[in-house]
């Protein structure tokens, strides 16, 4: 860190020097435009050259022989962030997979297509985003998914398969968030649009992907739920879904933590909610491997899930705590 003396010109405009050498090393020379960006956060940015919004404005992608390379590169360059990405010297089943990933994720399309490239396109006004309505969102769906599959268990008809396939939602959800919060540490500019500070963002990205872990519990909960059946003792399955409701009334008390913040008090009854559930899962899962019901082997399977759920909460427990303490 250097400092410098602030000065005055002609009784309105402040000036402050840079270092001469920072300046010969990237070519800055007097007469040339600089960009200056005020922020939130107090903090005044000084950029030469191209403008920030170029940095993730669009991104050319040659394509190798491998099918599989051309999804998982879309994936990364939609979570790194970029407005525009066009791949290159594409076969036809190239650009069935491009179509198709796009598909499932939110907020992009393809919007150009020629023999042997596709142009993927952000569609979405990222002034109508948030990353606390995201994280909002992935909530309700990890929830109502746990709910689906607890109900399973108690002998409802939803369909477990219909329930796995919510994961693909809670997978759009999670790298959504992750995409803002990227965008973010490079543009300045939509840090401020999310009206959030660097650790609030990064908060919010781990307890989206802890919610995406919830509904992967949840579709195993109810892969299981399925094939058990009826449980034969009542008692035993009422006990199940009282921990399985514990679990997701302390996931929802987290993740609200998390994102509305709160006190130290709120943060340390989360984590007393989240481990007083965890004790719970375990306390009956022992009691199930000592029993040993015929259907034991998949309630535990249940269970299981069921716990790490309430790890999920614990986890977000812990980010609200860290939260609180940094303010």
């Amino acid at each position: 860190m250097e400092t410098r003396k602030i000065q005055q010109v002609g009784g309105g405009t402040y000036t402050v020097s840079i270092p001469i050498s920072w300046a010969e090393e990237h070519g800055v020379e007097a007469g040339e435009t600089a960009y200056l960006y005020t922020h939130r956060d107090g903090s005044l940015i000084v950029r030469w050259g191209e403008r920030e919004e170029t940095a993730l404005g669009s991104v050319d992608v040659e394509v190798g022989d491998a099918d599989a390379a051309v999804g998982r590169t879309l994936d990364a360059a939609y979570t790194v962030g970029f407005d525009r990405i066009t791949f290159h010297g594409l076969s036809a089943a190239q650009r069935e997979s491009i179509t198709a990933r796009a598909r499932t994720l939110v907020g992009v399309d393809v919007t150009e297509e020629s023999a042997d490239a596709v142009e993927v396109r952000w569609l979405l006004d990222d002034s109508d985003l948030t990353v606390r309505r995201s994280v909002g969102q992935l909530r309700f769906v990890a929830g109502s998914m746990h709910d689906a599959a607890m109900a399973v268990l108690a002998g409802a008809t939803a369909e477990p398969r219909s329930i796995g396939d919510r994961t693909e939602e809670t997978d759009r959800l999670a790298r959504l968030v992750e995409r803002q919060c990227s965008r973010a540490m490079v543009l300045f500019a939509a840090l401020d649009r999310l009206d959030a500070t660097r650790p609030q963002l990064f908060a919010q990205y781990r307890a989206a992907r802890e919610l995406e872990r919830v509904g992967t519990d949840a579709a195993e909960i109810a892969r299981a739920a399925r094939r058990l059946g009826p449980v034969e003792s009542a008692d035993l399955a009422a006990e199940v879904r009282a921990v399985g409701d514990d679990a997701r009334e302390a996931v929802e008390m987290a993740a609200d933590a998390v994102v509305d913040g709160g006190s130290t008090a709120t943060a340390h009854e989360v984590l007393d909610r989240a481990g007083s559930a965890a004790e719970a899962a375990r306390a009956l899962r022992r009691t199930v491997s000592a029993e040993a019901p015929p259907d034991g082997i998949l309630l535990t399977r249940v269970l299981d899930s069921v716990l790490r759920t309430t790890n999920r909460a614990e986890t977000l427990g812990e980010i609200a705590l860290q939260r609180v303490v940094r303010s």
